[in-house]
C-alpha cells in the first residue's frame, strides 16, 4: 500500500516526536511566560529550514509563533536565539549554516512584530552539542537507525537575556 520499503512503525514514530516536540516546548513557553526570568532557556527541536540552507522551510512555523506571542505578552524580555548543528559537515561550513539561520529566525520574529533590539541571534554550529561526538558516533554505530539522536544537536535554544 505505501511503496516499496516504506516503514510504516518509523513514519508513526517520525509523527508522535514532531506532537511531543511541538507540545513540549509550547508548554516550556507558557510556564516561562508566568515568571519569565534571566538565564531561563528552552530548546525548539520543530522548526524546519531547508536542507543545508538558511531559510525556513514552511512560513508556518508553530513553535515560532508561540515564542512570538511569548514576546509580546513579556514585552521587556529580550532574548537569544541560538542555532546548533549537528556534527556532519565540516566546522566551519556548520558555523555558517547556523548563523544565517539564527538570522533566518530573527527575521521572522521581527516580521511577526517584535523589535529587532529584543532579539540576539547566534550560530554555534557544532561547539554547543547536547550530545558529544564521541559518544554520537558509538550510539549511532550501535544502532544505525537512531533517527531521533541526530536530530538531539540540531536545535534552536531560546534563552532570556
Amino acid at each position: 500500500m505505501w511503496g516499496k520499503g516504506f516503514d510504516t512503525m518509523r513514519f508513526l514514530w517520525l509523527i508522535i516526536l514532531v506532537v511531543l516536540t511541538f507540545s513540549c516546548s509550547t508548554k516550556q513557553l507558557s510556564l516561562m511566560s508566568k515568571h519569565p526570568q534571566s538565564g531561563q532557556s528552552i530548546h525548539l527541536f520543530a522548526v524546519y529550514f531547508e536542507f543545508g540552507r538558511g531559510y525556513l522551510l514552511d512560513e508556518k512555523q508553530p513553535q515560532l509563533d508561540s515564542l512570538v506571542n511569548f514576546l509580546k505578552v513579556n514585552k521587556k524580555v529580550k532574548v537569544e536565539v541560538a542555532v546548533h548543528s549537528d556534527f556532519r559537515g565540516s566546522t566551519k561550513m556548520n558555523l555558517e549554516l547556523t548563523q544565517n539561520r539564527a538570522l533566518c529566525v530573527k527575521e521572522y520574529l521581527v516580521e511577526k512584530g517584535i523589535s529587532e533590539n529584543r532579539v540576539v541571534a547566534i550560530g554555534y554550529g557544532e561547539s554547543k552539542p547536547l550530545i558529544p561526538e564521541d559518544e554520537w558516533e558509538k550510539i549511532l554505530n550501535a544502532n544505525p537507525h537512531n533517527f531521533k539522536l541526530k536530530d538531539k544537536n540540531r536545535r534552536i535554544s531560546v534563552t532570556i537575556l
